[in-house]
């Protein structure tokens, strides 16, 4: 069977590399690390992090999805770093940042107690706070829990409701083919997920996949990578943290790909249900990694947001969530 699934892995991969090595740190930090990168040990855990932009503005922290990593936002920090300090990390098994250290738990809960004591650790007392997908989950949760230190909260293609995982998850995260997913990620593999995240793959470029495929590529991420998917799997088939959601009192505007293919567009309503004060704004030109594909827009949306501006939805009509084009 295990040879089988080899073969599947072979023939997706095009020939081409398997992915099965890794990549150096020096290798990975040469490209992937600048001036203004820093590195702190949270938990034993060696994490990468960025402080950037107007240091007499107020703070925002950018956290980004898995299979991301700190790279996703660099469009929002080229138009808000005049505006704002700007904070970002690569989340553990993703970036430079690497896997835990001492523990195998990637669910829900431990990433929003790693991000909180990464925020404990750079002596953040209040700020605002934007995260993409598995991102944003660990934003509204930290949010939930700590709504004296979050001031306002930008969700970009939130998880939290039960839902249906597009095809390309269900298959990395199947049993068989996870464990050879711990040894290997051919580089058709990481690019058809890249350009499934993008609305238009038109917009990628090789230096975007490539930097996909390079941080796959550190040593420990690819099986952190699918500890993290695995238990986000568990998560998207339990009511247990939506219950959560309408208890967030933290002002928030939701901003949404109408393109995304990882996250049904009718968990808006529930959304708009629970949180019936948050702004949507949704982009029809966007996927799953709306800051990363139309930045300009989303950053400035966000602007508005956090200056207290007015933010007027644009959230599609019931009918038109449930009976998509």
């Amino acid at each position: 069977m295990k040879c089988l699934l080899a073969v599947v892995f072979v023939v997706m991969s095009g020939c081409s590399s398997l992915g099965m090595g890794h990549k150096s740190m020096d290798v990975l930090k040469a490209r992937y690390a600048n001036r203004f990168s820093r590195f702190m040990v949270i938990d034993g855990t060696p994490v990468h992090y960025r402080i950037e932009g107007n240091p007499d503005g107020p703070t925002l922290v950018l956290v980004h999805a898995v299979m991301a990593s700190m790279q996703t936002w660099d469009g929002w920090v080229h138009y808000l770093g005049g505006s704002y300090r700007i904070v970002r990390l690569d989340m553990p098994g993703n970036g430079l940042t690497g896997p835990l250290q001492g523990s195998n738990d990637y669910s829900p809960e431990h990433m929003e107690q790693f991000f909180s004591d990464f925020v404990d650790a750079i002596k953040l007392d209040h700020f605002y706070l934007a995260g993409n997908s598995q991102g944003a989950m660990v934003a509204w949760m930290y949010a939930l829990h700590h709504p004296e230190r979050v001031d306002k909260l930008v969700l970009i293609q939130p998880l939290g409701y039960p839902q249906r995982l597009p095809p390309i998850i269900n298959f990395m995260t199947t049993p068989g083919i996870r464990d050879l997913s711990y040894l290997g990620a051919p580089r058709a593999l990481v690019t058809h997920v890249a350009r499934e995240v993008y609305a238009d793959p038109d917009r990628l470029n090789d230096g975007i996949i490539e930097r996909y495929y390079d941080l796959s590529q550190r040593q420990g991420n690819r099986v952190a990578m699918m500890k993290t998917l695995v238990a986000l799997r568990k998560a998207a088939q339990t009511e247990h943290y939506a219950k959560m959601i309408p208890e967030i009192k933290t002002p928030m505007l939701i901003e949404w790909g109408a393109k995304d293919k990882f996250v049904p567009r009718t968990l808006l309503l529930r959304w708009h249900h629970d949180q019936p004060t948050a702004p949507i704004i949704i982009y029809p030109w966007g996927g799953h990694v709306t800051m990363e594909e139309v930045p300009m827009q989303s950053s400035r949306d966000a602007d508005r947001f956090f200056q207290g501006l007015p933010i007027k939805s644009n959230m599609w009509s019931e009918k038109t969530l449930i009976n998509p084009d």
